[in-house]
């Protein structure tokens, strides 16, 4: 009942202008309380099956009905949501399909669709100042220094504090060399974002204070050990630093004392094995002559270049399933249940998924929407990526496109990209990135005229 109430609040801010409140109120739903508030205390006297990811949708939604009319003019105007707007299309068609041709219920469609609703909030914030836009990302930066601090407490403690947020969340003991570590995964939904931020966007007042954040905030990146987070940080930071122009020879000593720490690390018996597991599974996809001769342990290089040349083979068998895969099919549907993949996660009840892998985003995309629809998703977010690096010069652009890039490297490695979380934060960086192109171009125009 709880959610109910922020709803409407957030909802009637909007339409008052309240804009900074009402999408903290919005955010806040989509991060899953800010991974603090429990949901069973916000959803306390709705039905079990509502989740807080609804109440986010639900806001889209409305407000998006009631800007139908200005939505569909800008939607006219600005040429960058153009590439979405054609996957949107392209999956109405696919859902037309599953319901016409394939016969799957309409509740199995909606459930496999529902979060590419999501895109939609980029009108939701396009609609709001950019200084609105920027108040909301520092108390999003604010509100993850002080998750990376309660997530930290968790490791001496052995307790979860955190909510098990958007990227699966269990936690689980892993046993490396002898030791027992608890490798917590309810890590803050926007750390890599607060990275990137931290090291090229925000002002230090002092080198201490500056040594502090970067701490915290490495520390929670690091404590996890996924060892593809940790390459894949290590190289969007490296191309951030290229990027601005600021390896030069004092930040060669930066470089030297950051590889120089990673040795340390590295030479730790957990993460050293992490990293030593890593080179094997390149060692084991060298050596094996065919797919079948692959060793699919789950975690694996090799196991996820198993799991996409198995869908990969299923879907290019027909030219139905080269335009729309499977089509809008859920894990739990009755015609999942016909398929016999035999590379995938298992189940609770020792099964293996057929639809909802988790390890790989390509996968997942290609039975759901066969290659056609894959190369417009493909399409979609690398024209968002290619706007903001062409708005670096805008610090919010420059996080968004290295977030994007980031997500992008990862996809081969888990589905985040498929989550509701990233089409939000992605029309986050994508409105903020069109208002001030626009601010600054009519800056421009205003400047040329009064020369003449």
């Amino acid at each position: 009942m709880i959610a109910l109430i922020l709803l409407i609040i957030g909802i009637f801010l909007y339409l008052r202008g309240r804009y900074y409140f009402s999408l903290m109120i919005f955010l806040f739903f989509v991060s899953s309380g800010f991974q603090i508030v429990p949901s069973s205390i916000l959803l306390i006297g709705l039905p079990g099956a509502i989740k807080l990811s609804d109440f986010a949708l639900l806001y889209v939604i409305v407000l998006s009905l009631c800007y139908f009319t200005t939505i569909v003019e800008y939607s006219k105007e600005v040429n960058i949501y153009r590439p979405v707007l054609t996957f949107l299309f392209f999956l109405l068609a696919e859902a037309l399909y599953s319901y016409i041709v394939l016969d799957y219920s309409l509740s199995i469609i909606i459930r496999s669709a529902r979060n590419y609703l999501f895109v939609f909030s980029f009108f939701i914030f396009l609609f709001a100042p950019a200084s609105a836009l920027r108040q909301v990302f520092k108390t999003l930066m604010i509100i993850t220094l002080l998750q990376c601090i309660v997530y930290l407490i968790q490791i001496p403690l052995n307790q979860s504090f955190l909510t098990i947020g958007l990227t699966g969340g269990e936690n689980f003991t892993s046993t490396l060399n002898g030791d027992q570590y608890v490798r917590y995964y309810n890590t803050p939904i926007l750390l890599n974002i607060a990275l990137f931020y931290f090291i090229f966007i925000q002002n230090y007042d002092t080198l201490a204070y500056k040594f502090a954040i970067l701490s915290l905030i490495a520390l929670t990146v690091l404590a996890p050990m996924h060892r593809s987070l940790m390459l894949v940080n290590g190289i969007v930071i490296l191309y951030g630093f290229i990027l601005l122009g600021k390896i030069q020879l004092k930040d060669l000593g930066y470089l030297a004392g950051v590889f120089i720490i990673g040795i340390i690390v590295a030479s730790n018996t957990m993460v050293g094995e992490r990293m030593a597991s890593a080179i094997d599974d390149f060692k084991e996809v060298q050596k094996a002559s065919t797919i079948d001769k692959l060793q699919t342990e789950q975690n694996t290089f090799a196991y996820r270049i198993a799991l996409f040349y198995e869908r990969f083979e299923y879907v290019v068998r027909t030219p139905e399933s080269w335009l729309f895969g499977l089509g809008l099919l859920t894990e739990d549907a009755p015609q999942a249940k016909k398929l016999n993949f035999t590379v995938g996660l298992k189940n609770e009840w020792d099964e293996i998924t057929q639809i909802d892998t988790g390890d790989n985003l390509w996968p997942l995309l290609l039975l759901r929407h066969g290659i056609l629809g894959t190369i417009f998703y493909a399409l979609a977010f690398w024209r968002i990526g290619h706007y903001l690096f062409k708005s670096r010069l805008f610090p919010l652009a420059l996080v968004g496109f290295l977030f994007i890039a980031q997500q992008f490297l990862l996809s081969f490695t888990n589905t985040e990209m498929f989550s509701h979380w990233y089409y939000v934060v992605a029309m986050f960086f994508l409105a903020i990135a069109v208002l001030e192109n626009h601010t600054y171009e009519n800056q421009l125009a205003l400047s040329n005229s009064n020369l003449q």
